[in-house]
């Protein structure tokens, strides 16, 4: 297996903008979460889904939906349809879900857990909102589907982000428009737990690549 390099960017740069206000843990091990969360319910729970952990990711929310109606529950990852229809009936089977990420979930992920602080944790105001790069279900059964959120590194205007009902400032974001930006989860600590000589740690060196995962498949 392999650090959870994906998750590990978006803690760093939510650590970034949010600081003290907020605590970030990461998990790798379904025994460790599974320890955790029998102790400790979160006010928000991020996973990034995958082929091969999609289903085991969708119980572990499910659990903490169970536990909590206030947690803000936030799925990311590139194993979602690009299909509009097909979109919306995986939200309305696993209605735990609040968002769902559709593309790198830095900004996307700093924009919620703001908009989170700002509304108490409104989640059902949250919802209809259109927050960028996110799909949400709301009660009526229609998917609403925020603007594209500029990708760090591709797209320099970050102003670009506007959701309706609910603004944060577009010079929140000015110090993440690039990779060199977000800073590195290796020397902020939070890979530290990973070390065990079991899992291969990984670096990111640029992004970008023009084809969808298909194409390498």
């Amino acid at each position: 297996g392999t650090f959870p390099l994906g998750l590990a960017y978006v803690a760093s740069a939510v650590k970034k903008k949010l600081g003290d206000r907020i605590e970030v843990k990461l998990f790798k091990y379904p025994e460790d979460i599974e320890a955790h969360l029998e102790k400790e319910i979160p006010d928000f729970y991020f996973f990034s889904s995958y082929v091969w952990n999609q289903n085991l990711n969708l119980s572990f929310a499910k659990a903490v939906r169970k536990r909590s109606q206030h947690t803000l529950i936030v799925g990311g990852g590139p194993n979602l349809s690009l299909d509009r229809e097909r979109r919306r009936d995986f939200l309305a089977a696993n209605p735990f879900i609040d968002f769902f990420v559709v593309q790198e979930g830095e900004i996307p992920s700093c924009y919620m857990l703001q908009t989170y602080l700002d509304l108490d944790g409104d989640l059902a105001k949250m919802k209809t909102l259109g927050l960028p790069s996110t799909l949400a279900l709301l009660e009526d059964g229609t998917m609403c589907e925020g603007p594209l959120a500029p990708r760090v590194g591709m797209v320099k205007d970050i102003s670009a982000i506007t959701c309706s009902g609910h603004s944060v400032a577009p010079e929140f974001f000015n110090d993440l428009q690039g990779l060199d930006d977000i800073p590195s989860p290796y020397l902020e600590g939070l890979m530290d737990k990973f070390f065990d000589n079991n899992l291969y740690p990984l670096i990111e060196t640029n992004r970008g690549c023009p084809f969808a995962c298909s194409f390498c498949q």
